[in-house]
This record gives structure tokens, C-alpha cells and sequence, in this order.
């Protein structure tokens, strides 16, 4: 007789068959239901494969998970503590703006004060030129829209006597007095040179002197009338 294997779950189908309880002999099994029961069995262990695989993935899957959530944590930390000292900055520029803005409000005001006294001025200016007349010839006035310039005609001949001029380049103006005739009558310095020392303060009044021997087209009132004014020309040293 040929030894037959059964499995476990079939055997104890088997036990508890009505021909078992009454003692009598059972029935082998056939190839058939054995085949059966091992298709069974075998569905089972896939299905079972089946489900480990999912938890292993899912498992995979949550650690992936956690340690991304790990990572979004200490970004968010350091963006918080990023955030953090940008605000302390600008706090503090802020309050290092606020008397820098203080002070050009100020500044401010006090050119829109200087440009309306300036218009005021130049209003009573024109009011008083229209209750004199037109300035006579040689007469002083100051310059203006009615004006033309004093034009200097030989500035690019007259050079300031400098030695050993080592200093860096700059431009010196000096403020001369043209009359009608065109010729200087006046010089004084309007802006020198930056700075100290014996050297730059030389080259200063080598220019005012320099100044006097300018020669110019005389300034002009708007009826051709020849008049004497201030006017400012600069020299540039290197």
C-alpha cells in the first residue's frame, strides 16, 4: 500500500468526518481532492506573500515618510530662525533710519523754504528793476534771466602759475567782477581745493591772480545795454 502525505488542514478535515467519529476506517482522499486542497493551500501562501510584500512596501513607505518629515522640520526650523534674525535687522535699520529720514525731511523742508524766499527775492528784484528802468550802462546787476553772461575770450591762454604741482586734479573757481569794458576789475575765490596745506592754498591764489587776466565780452541787459556783474569761472588743474 502507497504512503500518502496530507496536509495539515486536510487532516484535520479528515479527523472530524462522521467516518472517524464512528471508528470506521476512513476513506482516502483522491488524487483529485488532494490536488484541490494542495491549489488551496498554495493560493493561500500567495495571497499571504502577497500581503507581506504590501506591508514591507508600506513599511518602506512610512520611513520614507518619517524621515522626510524630519528633514521638513530642520528646514522649517532654520527658515524660522533665518526669519528671526531678518527681523531683528531690520529692526534695528529701522531704527537707524529713522533720524537719517528725520534729518532729510528736515532738509527738505528747509530747501523748499530756501527755493520759495528765492523766488520771493527774485519777484522783488524783478519789481524794483521795473520801478527804476532799465540799469544804465556800467551799472552793477545781478545776473538773472534778463542777463546775458559775461563771456570770457582768452580763458583757454590764461594758465595759473604753478610749481611743482604734485597734488591730485581739481577745478578751482574764482568769482571775478567784469565791467562794460569787459575787463576784470575783481577777483576772489568762490570754491578751492579740497584739503590742507601750503601747496593747495598757493594754487589757490595762482588762480585768482590768473582770473585777472581775463579778458570778456561784456554781460548784456535784454535792450543790448553793456553792465557789470559777477561771475564765476573755473580753472582745472592736473
Amino acid at each position: 500500500m502507497r504512503a500518502l502525505f496530507i496536509p495539515a488542514p486536510l487532516a484535520l478535515l479528515l479527523a472530524i468526518t462522521p467516518a472517524a467519529a464512528q471508528g470506521k476506517k476512513p476513506k482516502p482522499p483522491s488524487t483529485a481532492q488532494l490536488k484541490s486542497e494542495l491549489k488551496k493551500v498554495v493560493a493561500e501562501r500567495d495571497e499571504l506573500k502577497a500581503r507581506l510584500s504590501v506591508a514591507e512596501g508600506l513599511q518602506a513607505d512610512l520611513a520614507s515618510a518619517q524621515k522626510a518629515r524630519d528633514l521638513a522640520k530642520s528646514d522649517a526650523k532654520e527658515a524660522r530662525t533665518e526669519l528671526d534674525s531678518l527681523k531683528a535687522t531690520l529692526r534695528e535699520n529701522q531704527a537707524g533710519f529713522e533720524p537719517l529720514l528725520k534729518d532729510l525731511k528736515a532738509a527738505k523742508a528747509a530747501k523748499a523754504e530756501c527755493d520759495s524766499q528765492r523766488e520771493r527775492l527774485k519777484l522783488e528784484l524783478e519789481t524794483l528793476q521795473a520801478r527804476l528802468g532799465p540799469p544804465e550802462e556800467g551799472a552793477l546787476v545781478a545776473g538773472g534771466d534778463q542777463i546775458t553772461p559775461a563771456r570770457a575770450i582768452n580763458l583757454n591762454r590764461v594758465t595759473p602759475r604753478l610749481e611743482g604741482w604734485t597734488k591730485p586734479r581739481g577745478v578751482v573757481v574764482v568769482n571775478v567782477l567784469v565791467d562794460q569794458n569787459g575787463e576784470v576789475v575783481g577777483s576772489r575765490l568762490l570754491q578751492g581745493l579740497p584739503g590742507d596745506g601750503e601747496k593747495l592754498r598757493d594754487a589757490e591764489i595762482a588762480c585768482v591772480e590768473a582770473a585777472k587776466k581775463l579778458v570778456f565780452d561784456p554781460a548784456r541787459t535784454a535792450e543790448g545795454t553793456k553792465v557789470k556783474v559777477w561771475q564765476g569761472v573755473g580753472f582745472w588743474l592736473e
